[in-house]
């Protein structure tokens, strides 16, 4: 299967046009949902088979307590059989630190299904429209969770054991882009692997 972020970038957000009605070539998304039937749209049209909201328990994979037990995604390879699970995030009301905690759980959760080895080259994606996710305004919520979303500082295991439930075993870097003409509106996508 090819390179899925990669593929994501040049094919889908360049067509991204958030809560106005899509023109030629457009994809209008407004929430999470939005992006995720788009997204899965897309890849259908590409040849791949895809499937929502799909529980891990159908792949016999174990859910852990306080862990999440659906894939927002699962992409196949008709060619191959070769499966990515894709997590999906677009939060459009605040609550920041949850929001950033939430990111880490899915994170987890994709580096738990790519262990597996049932899942290979698993994209983590978030949108957003909300500057305060990438910087903060009054230039003073720089630490703790924040720094990882704010300050592009790597997201390791040792930083977040402070936070309940989560435990990520790779290191990642937060690199947002912009995924609109006026420059409102960022997307990160991390590859899981």
């Amino acid at each position: 299967m090819e390179n899925l972020p990669s593929l994501i970038e040049k094919e889908f957000i360049k067509n991204l046009v958030l809560d106005k009605v899509a023109e030629k070539d457009e994809i209008g998304v407004y929430n999470e949902d939005s992006v995720k039937f788009e997204l899965g749209f897309f890849f259908r049209k590409n040849g791949y088979n895809v499937q929502f909201e799909r529980n891990i328990t159908n792949y016999k994979i174990k859910k852990e307590k306080d862990q999440k037990s659906e894939v927002d995604l699962i992409v196949t390879d008709p060619n191959s059989g070769e499966k990515s699970a894709i997590e999906i995030k677009f939060p459009r009301n605040g609550e920041y630190p949850n929001q950033m905690k939430s990111f880490c759980r899915d994170i987890m959760f994709l580096e738990k299904l790519s262990k597996t080895g049932e899942f290979k080259n698993n994209p983590f994606m978030v949108f957003v429209d909300d500057d305060l996710f990438w910087k903060d305004a009054n230039n003073r919520k720089k630490d703790g969770i924040y720094s990882f979303f704010r300050v592009e500082k790597p997201i390791p295991l040792n930083e977040l054991k402070g936070i309940k439930g989560i435990e990520i075993k790779g290191e990642y870097t937060v690199n947002w882009e912009y995924w609109d003409s006026k420059e409102e509106c960022k997307y990160w996508i991390q590859p899981i692997i």
